[in-house]
């Protein structure tokens, strides 16, 4: 997906906000990351499974492609919660 290390690098930067579902149907949880000193590094994989992609009712054989795993060491960072609310009414917000 990426070119080089430095474009990965780049987006992850950019984007570091990661929301997961929450307790509630419709809810979503965030967490934001705040690096100083931003570096990553690329990591040697030789294996990769998830119980999520690797089911085929969901992601039919060949949808999901592994692309790389960036690695994060020694930097100052914080996390902070995000409230993200519910998707009905995002969606609505956003129409």
């Amino acid at each position: 997906m990426f070119a080089s290390l430095a474009d990965a690098s780049a987006f992850f930067e950019a984007g570091s906000l990661g929301i997961s579902p929450g307790h509630q149907p419709g809810q979503f949880d965030g967490m934001e990351l705040r690096a100083v000193g931003w570096k990553v590094e690329l990591l040697d994989v030789h294996h990769v499974t998830s119980s999520f992609f690797d089911r085929s009712d969901l992601f039919p054989p060949g949808t999901v492609t592994f692309d790389n795993a960036l690695l994060m060491r020694r930097i100052e960072h914080e996390w902070h919660t995000q409230r993200i609310g519910y998707a009905g009414a995002a969606l609505r917000s956003a129409s």
